[in-house]
Formats: C-alpha cells, structure tokens, sequence
C-alpha cells in the first residue's frame, strides 16, 4: 500500500454514499502521511504541523519508543489545481470506494467515482502516485 496522505471531507455527498467527515486516502499530494481536509466550500486545506513526544503515549511493541503527537500549527489552503484520486473503506464493505475529484485553482469542481473515470485519464492518475 504504501504511504499516503489522508483527506477528510467536511461535506456530504448523499449521491456517491460519501458521508460528511469521511476519511480518505490518497497518494497524489505529498504521500508522506499530510493531512488535509475539504472544507465545506469546496476548499482544499494543508493542516500543518510539528511532532512532539507525548509521555502518556504507549509504544506500539515493547521496547519501541512511544508514537509521537501531531501539533498543528497552521492551515493553508493550497489552491489545488488537478485531479485526486481519493479511496476508503465504508464499515462492513469489502472493497474500497475510489473517486476522482477535480480541483480548478483549489476550488472543488466535481467529484465521480472511479470506475466512471475516463479509462485512459484512470492509467494516468494512478501513474502519478495513486498505485
């Protein structure tokens, strides 16, 4: 699988089953475990920040030291412009829902899934980091 990013989207989309909040995936931006969000205008936003060592934190196996803790410091709206293939998994499904969405200079524009992407543009996206 890799590394990713994580996405969530602030709004609804009734019409694709894609509840407000949900949590996605996505390796064309960073794919370096950012996170971003939606915002409820259709904005994509950076959250940024720093790492910090958190005492109360259990290591993940014994003798590892504990996970550090996500400081955010800032929120930069990052005027995207292309498109994102965004993938999750919905409770009890066996397979993950996959979208496009297309960003014109950072605004939302639209969203399809997958498998209703142009087959060639789909080799494309996935070429770019969404393996």
């Amino acid at each position: 699988m890799g590394i990713y990013d994580k996405v969530r989207i602030d709004r609804a989309f009734p019409e694709h089953d894609l509840p407000a909040g949900s949590i996605m995936e996505t390796k064309n931006l960073y794919a370096g475990m950012a996170e971003f969000y939606i915002s409820l205008d259709g904005r994509l936003i950076e959250r940024r920040c720093r790492f910090e060592s958190d005492p109360d934190a259990i290591p993940v196996m014994p003798g590892w030291p504990p996970p550090l803790k996500r400081i955010y410091t800032e929120e930069i709206d990052i005027d995207y412009h292309g498109d994102l293939c965004l993938y999750g998994y919905r409770s009890g499904a066996a397979e993950s829902n996959k979208f496009v969405m297309r960003f014109t200079h950072g605004q939302l524009e639209w969203i399809c899934p997958f498998d209703d992407y142009p087959k060639k543009n789909q080799d494309l996206l996935m070429e770019q980091g969404a393996r």
